[in-house]
């Protein structure tokens, strides 16, 4: 199990700059498309947030669709890339050689892989970034959050999974074991407040309610408007339609006194 410091002393600041800017993008798109007179909910609004999140990483980082081939120029292609980005997003788009960063999906889990280290993401309720109950997540995620580390005390990664349900295909990724030093990615949106939360870390398993995470990186702390970490955004918003599990939280019908509270932005 990787601990933060040696995550700080291996990973570059680009990187984790370059994750920032790809949640503040999609959080700022959504914000801009979601209408629930159109029909949005909070379930959809949550499998939105997570496709762009996604499709902005994959664009930082030069992988899937906008992988850059060997030989093509520097400005080759970036018609496709900046395409339905704002000018904002286009002047603080991080500068990412192509192959600092690559996919590397874990079971089916969206994943990215910078030197030995791995991330996969995880959505959480809007404020409740630190309390994610991983049983509640996809089995890799448990199997994440459950990671033992490689010490000699530790041999074995999955030792207290005990569950003999789980088919081995599940401890190997690309033909490789799952004892790759994998983090997550957590985030959540709440647009009542456009409160953001971003964190990388090493998740740990808390059936007991403990915290989700043996130590994080907040991604977003010290981050100035504008700056190249990304652009920050001040989205119009949005009627709410409260569902329990969604990552994000809508804004209350438009005659209730917490609506007020609000503010009125758009």
């Amino acid at each position: 199990m990787i601990d933060q410091e040696h995550f700080c002393d291996r990973v570059d600041t680009s990187v984790l700059a370059g994750i920032a800017w790809a949640y503040r993008s999609a959080s700022s798109r959504l914000a801009e498309d979601f209408s629930e007179p159109a029909g949005y909910n909070a379930t959809c609004a949550g499998v939105l947030l997570r496709a762009l999140f996604e499709d902005r990483l994959d664009r930082v980082f030069s992988c899937g669709k906008y992988a850059v081939d060997l030989g093509q120029s520097g400005d080759s292609g970036l018609d496709f890339l900046f395409a339905e980005l704002t000018p904002g997003e286009i002047s603080t788009f991080p500068q990412i050689s192509p192959g600092v960063v690559s996919r590397f999906n874990l079971n089916g889990s969206a994943g990215w892989r910078v030197e030995d280290v791995r991330w996969l993401l995880a959505s959480a309720r809007p404020g409740e970034v630190n309390t994610i109950e991983w049983a509640r997540k996809s089995e890799t995620k448990q199997l994440v959050a459950r990671q033992l580390g490689k010490s000699k005390d530790n041999p074995s990664l999955f030792d207290s999974f005990g569950d003999d349900s789980v088919h081995e295909g599940l401890f190997v990724a690309n033909g490789l074991p799952i004892d790759f030093d994998t983090l997550v990615v957590g985030y959540s949106l709440d647009l009542i407040t456009l409160k953001q939360e971003l964190v990388v870390g090493q998740s740990q398993w808390n059936p007991d309610g403990a915290s989700a995470w043996y130590w994080t990186v907040d991604l977003l702390e010290d981050q100035t408007p504008g700056e190249a970490h990304g652009e920050f955004f001040a989205p119009s918003l949005v009627q709410p339609d409260e569902v329990p599990d969604a990552p994000v939280k809508l804004r209350r019908p438009a005659e209730s006194e917490d609506d007020k509270k609000a503010g009125g932005l758009r």
